[in-house]
């Protein structure tokens, strides 16, 4: 039996939090919600995480605390960050680093996650 990933979702859209939980579910993988900057900084320090995806407009707006106890606790954990589509991000991707759209559809996210966290499980019913 394939380990599942196990992927953090931060974001204060719950539309699009409960969205991406369920493309992650589709995917295999087995996603983690949290609301806050605050919280997301908390488990990433906790439990072992295979990816992070965050919404940047949320992070943007968090306390310097939540930033920098999330920054010490991240390490090498690949990092999808969430943006507008209005939002083009000038900096290339990396294995660690990903921009998708907020929220991205299942075929982005497969590619993204295929990209930055490896082989993602086959999806139920493939």
């Amino acid at each position: 039996m394939t380990q599942r990933p196990r992927i953090m979702i931060a974001g204060d859209d719950l539309d699009a939090l409960y969205y991406v939980d369920d493309l992650l579910q589709e995917l295999g993988c087995r996603p983690i919600k949290v609301t806050s900057a605050e919280d997301a900084a908390e488990i990433v320090g906790a439990i072992r995480l295979d990816a992070l995806i965050i919404d940047l407009q949320m992070f943007a707006a968090a306390s310097a605390d939540a930033i920098a106890l999330f920054l010490a606790a991240h390490a090498d954990r690949p990092v999808l960050w969430m943006v507008p589509e209005h939002i083009q991000p000038d900096v290339e991707t990396s294995a660690t680093r990903c921009f998708i759209a907020h929220p991205p559809d299942l075929a982005e996210l497969e590619r993204a996650l295929a990209h930055c966290v490896g082989a993602v499980p086959a999806r139920a019913g493939r």
